[in-house]
């Protein structure tokens, strides 16, 4: 969800008429709502810059004023190149000079204008989301933000040098309040609690984890709670037990390396109070799922840290897992120390490694294949089904009425949604028309996933065990949805085997842009120099 835009929303002027598209869910911003915008606001993240900047230089065209903001801007400024306004920082004073600024100015000015806030408004007293704004069919998770801020020191981390270490967050009365507002609209399911780190600050996360508890018993428990925490969380028994009793499910935790010495090179020394592995443990413990990230490309890393990771993924059972390459990004720690050592460069991810590009981009690859391997992601799931989800604290319906209700109400909201977009000829949203009879997309998914898994795949004992302790556990939706999942994960191993068997053709040089990535039409080209004095 475009937490930041519909929250700026409601600082507008109740005059402004506004029209909020998110691209993310496939409908592209088009020359009729350019034609029809006097101004056109962006935010987005670092990857989307490149879109950001098409979006605005076709804003130019039809005479509509650029603005963008959200914290990809905030460090790096410079990615705004084409926007005429850049507003650098949460709302607060400067946001109040922008909104004077557009109100008295029909025109782009001839030059980029940027606003930078230093006094910002309270979480508790900026405007509350514009929920009637978006339709919530689209979306598999709302976004509910508590708190920001971390006060750790990771190397490579942005959310210190963008919101500092001293954490901020909303009050219990406000952020329950945003839930009723949420729960108003019909949301039921799974819920975001964006945050840097939940429990920052402990005693303020246990005043909100209370409740919260609260606020979920008295309505039945219509929501399941995922955050992002720190692993020290482990050691902290009852703050554990008050994550269970408020309903979050899953804990996002940057792990980054299961490696002591590349945790203490990174200043991540919160990691190695113990064993990662036994922290997980603990925290799988009170029915919590962890959501681990991984990083490679650490100055410490030898050729053999890919299968090390792969390794220790499958001792600790995760099974939320996602990997990424070091990237110094402008304003960091880790951006200032490649710029004294000399090892920036200008095109992503910025650096260079210690094992050279090449290595590491390889480990990466082999290391994605392995993470994901579908018989290793079916053994993790049936430990996460067995062990953990039977601790989860659940709503007062019980055992296969529960499961039957979480899943239908999935189903209907997807076939609830609106009809799928494309683009036609023109460059215009076009809905795609369905057939005139369809199955419901999980219930379709699910049946093709049991004939792959369970039929064709010359490993179905996997499967099978797999669905044998989601029966033993009555839990109907995972037993349907993970192995989409998986499914899918054993296709795309399939065709990249069939890939790298293929006889290699003479490689064409390549493209400047990044992969994904096309050229823009010369006469877009052309508007993309910076308009600063």
């Amino acid at each position: 969800m475009p937490l930041g835009l519909m929250t700026a929303i409601n600082y507008f002027p109740q005059s402004w008429e506004h029209r909020l598209i998110d691209e993310r869910i496939g409908t592209p911003v088009c020359e009729q709502d350019l034609e029809w915008a006097d101004i056109v606001f962006l935010s987005g993240m670092y990857i989307e810059a490149r879109r950001a900047n098409e979006i605005a230089m076709h804003a130019r065209r039809w005479g509509a004023i650029s603005v963008i903001g959200g914290p990809g801007v905030i460090l790096n400024p410079d990615l705004a190149a084409s926007f005429d306004i850049v507003h650098i920082g949460d709302l607060g004073d400067r946001t109040y000079e922008l909104v004077q600024w557009l109100d008295a100015n029909d025109d782009p000015p001839p030059w980029q204008i940027r606003f930078q806030t230093s006094d910002t408004i309270p979480m508790d007293l900026q405007p509350l989301p514009a929920l009637e704004k978006i339709d919530t069919r689209h979306y598999t998770s709302a976004m509910v933000q508590f708190q920001k801020g971390c006060p750790y020191l990771c190397e490579f981390c942005d959310i210190i040098e963008i919101f500092g270490r001293v954490p901020q967050s909303k009050s219990p009365e406000r952020y329950l309040r945003e839930l009723d507002l949420l729960y108003d609209t019909g949301w039921r399911g799974r819920v975001t609690c964006v945050s840097d780190n939940f429990h920052a600050n402990p005693k303020t996360a246990r005043e909100m984890l209370r409740a919260i508890a609260g606020w979920q018993q008295r309505h039945d428990y219509p929501f399941q709670f995922d955050t992002a925490a720190t692993l020290d969380v482990a050691d902290r028994e009852e703050l554990l037990g008050l994550y269970r009793d408020a309903g979050f499910k899953v804990l996002g935790i940057g792990i980054e390396s299961s490696e002591v010495d590349t945790l203490l090179r990174i200043q991540k020394k919160q990691n190695t109070r113990h064993p990662v592995a036994e922290s997980i443990r603990k925290i799988n413990a009170h029915g919590i799922e962890v959501a681990g990230s991984l990083i490679l490309g650490f100055d410490t890393d030898t050729r053999t840290s890919g299968a090390a990771q792969v390794a220790f993924v499958e001792s600790a059972n995760i099974v939320l897992i996602g990997i990424t390459m070091l990237t110094a990004l402008k304003g960091t720690q880790l951006y200032r120390r490649m710029e004294h050592e000399g090892r920036l460069r200008p095109e992503w991810p910025y650096m260079h490694y210690k094992l050279g590009q090449d290595v590491v981009q390889q480990m990466f690859t082999e290391t994605v294949e392995g993470l994901y391997e579908p018989r290793s992601m079916l053994r993790r799931l049936t430990y996460q089904v067995e062990h953990v989800r039977p601790k989860q604290r659940a709503a007062s319906r019980s055992g296969l009425a529960s499961a039957w209700q979480s899943l239908g109400e999935t189903v209907s909201r997807r076939l609830g949604r609106p009809a799928r977009m494309t683009l036609d000829s023109r460059g215009r949203p076009a809905p795609v028309q369905p057939p005139a009879f369809r199955l419901p997309e999980h219930l379709t998914g699910g049946l093709l996933a049991m004939w792959k898994l369970g039929v064709v795949w010359k490993d179905r004992p996997h499967y099978w065990k797999y669905i044998r302790a989601c029966a033993r556990q009555r839990d109907l939706k995972s037993a349907l949805l993970s192995p989409m999942a998986v499914a899918r994960l054993l296709d795309a191993v399939r065709a990249n085997r069939n890939e790298a068997s293929e006889p290699r053709n003479p490689v064409a040089p390549a493209a400047e842009n990044p992969p994904g990535e096309t050229e823009l039409p010369a006469s877009l080209e052309q508007g993309s120099l910076a308009r600063t004095p």
